[in-house]
């Protein structure tokens, strides 16, 4: 039942995707600025929705990735909203053109990819929620007034496109997912299977999405709608593997080293030559129920496992298999 729950739901999110895809595609022929507009958004409000579920179990989190991500797409999500507010046809920063816009995206995106490696490499160490908050909110300060003031590299310029520092940063922003890439499947025991496969997809999209964008000469073009689409598809594929991960399985999301120490219990467990029975006190201390063996007391006693889980240990008497 479990397994066809999940297939169905499966189907839903490929149908759910494709339907979305589909309709902001007919939008961007319509309205370019409308699709900009909505694909933003849908990232911020992601975004902004991770950042809440972490801030508010912030005491407990115990996986770093969490909780440093969470807190970072805050920022993230507050340059995106500046990024999409300053695109060019939104007229609302007047006296700034194109290079506005991109400069403000790629720094979204130095600061999205940084995350990433930062947050993979410190899983497993302490980290104060208070002392990731009070950086970021440093960074994105520094960033937004340098792009602002005028100090920030330029990205676009009218009538030529892109700039070289703009298309070597698309580049490096690339490696620095790859390396992510990487240290995401050195932690993969610190994430359930789904999420760590679909954290490795969005990452794979980002990186696709930022290939796209060393190619558009128009902020209208072709290759930044493949660039919109993929980010569309990486937010999404955050939003299952954290927001949906985290309400249907709260504790084992947040608490991903304990997973990770749960799993080599287990593993010392099972492989123990040493026979080892769990059980619990009932009958007011009596008699003790049997809660779980391991393989060794199954080869030793000659017992099945399930025959014995469940009974009393005084009152229970093995037969040794024939």
């Amino acid at each position: 039942m479990h397994q066809s729950n999940t297939n169905v739901r499966k189907n839903i999110d490929i149908i759910f995707l494709i339907v979305a895809i589909t309709g902001l595609y007919i939008i961007s022929l319509y309205n370019y600025l409308l699709f900009h507009s909505l694909v933003e958004l849908f990232s911020i409000i992601i975004a902004f929705a991770f950042f809440l579920i972490v801030w508010n179990r912030r005491d407990i989190i115990e996986n770093n990735y969490v909780l440093i991500t969470g807190i970072a797409y805050l920022f993230i999500a507050s340059i995106d909203l500046l990024h999409t507010l300053a695109y060019k046809g939104m007229n609302i920063f007047s006296g700034y053109d194109a290079n506005l816009p991109t400069q403000l995206w790629i720094a979204a995106r130095y600061l999205e990819s940084l995350t990433l490696v930062v947050s993979f490499s410190l899983i497993g160490k302490k980290i104060k929620a208070s002392n990731v908050t009070i950086t970021y909110f440093i960074i994105t300060t520094i960033l937004i007034v340098s792009i602002f003031g005028g100090y920030f590299p330029d990205s676009y310029i009218e009538g030529e496109g892109l700039t070289s520092f703009k298309i070597y940063s698309e580049y490096l922003i690339v490696l620095i997912l790859l390396i992510a890439l990487k240290l995401l499947h050195q932690k993969r025991n610190n994430f359930l299977p789904n999420v760590y496969r679909d954290l490795s997809l969005a990452i794979v999209f980002t990186i696709i999405a930022e290939l796209a964008f060393t190619f558009y000469i128009s902020v209208y073009g072709f290759s930044n709608l493949v660039g919109h689409f993929c980010k569309l598809i990486s937010f999404y594929l955050i939003y299952k593997a954290v927001i949906i991960s985290s309400l249907d399985n709260p504790y084992e999301m947040l608490f991903g080293e304990l997973n990770q120490e749960k799993e080599r219990y287990k593993n010392l467990f099972t492989t123990m030559k040493s026979g080892v029975v769990v059980y619990e006190p009932v009958d007011n201390g009596e008699d003790f129920l049997i809660k779980d063996i391991n393989p060794a007391v199954e080869k030793i006693e000659g017992v099945k496992k399930e025959d014995i889980i469940g009974k009393k240990l005084l009152s229970f008497s093995p037969t040794p298999e024939k």
